[in-house]
């Protein structure tokens, strides 16, 4: 056998393989590709013909040289608002330990409440979280440090 027929016989076995493998394709592009979209283009031109009848018109964009008239005090934009912020309840000394104003304590029963206040907040119980739990951590606990000094002098 020489080259050339080994050559045309290699071929035809190999396009003897993937024949069927290239009509499989070849079908399944004009099914699944080619054929939707000619239905997908009739089904356009049907939905033009069915539009009522009436004057269409393309609606153009007014032309730029109106702009450059208008005066440059119109074009200058308002610095943005600044949006304001809800007002938030700061509670007094007495609300952050639970007491009601004018309720008398013990400076064991401060000292018993503060314990158990910084239990619940202190950062180091939230260091393994997120950045902003240790933050308001960090403020909680700086606030009821700051309620329990000004707490101490009332109580009797």
């Amino acid at each position: 056998m020489d080259y050339s027929q080994y050559v045309v016989t290699t071929l035809t076995k190999g396009i003897g393989k993937l024949g069927p493998l290239i009509i499989t394709l070849v079908v399944g592009y004009f099914l699944f590709i080619k054929l939707p979209f000619l239905f997908f283009r009739k089904g356009l031109k049907d939905s033009k013909e069915n539009l009522p009848p009436g004057n269409f018109q393309k609606v153009e964009p007014p032309p730029k040289e109106k702009e450059k008239e208008k005066p440059k005090e119109e074009k200058k934009k308002e610095p943005p608002k600044k949006k304001e912020e809800p007002r938030v309840h700061t509670p007094t000394e007495e609300e952050i330990f639970g007491y009601k104003p004018g309720d008398k304590f013990t400076q064991e029963d401060l000292k018993k409440r503060y314990r158990e206040l910084l239990k619940g907040t202190h950062p180091d119980k939230v260091a393994a979280l997120d950045p902003d739990f240790k933050k308001l951590a960090d403020k909680k606990t700086k606030d009821i440090n700051t309620a329990y000094e000004k707490l101490k002098s009332k109580a009797t």
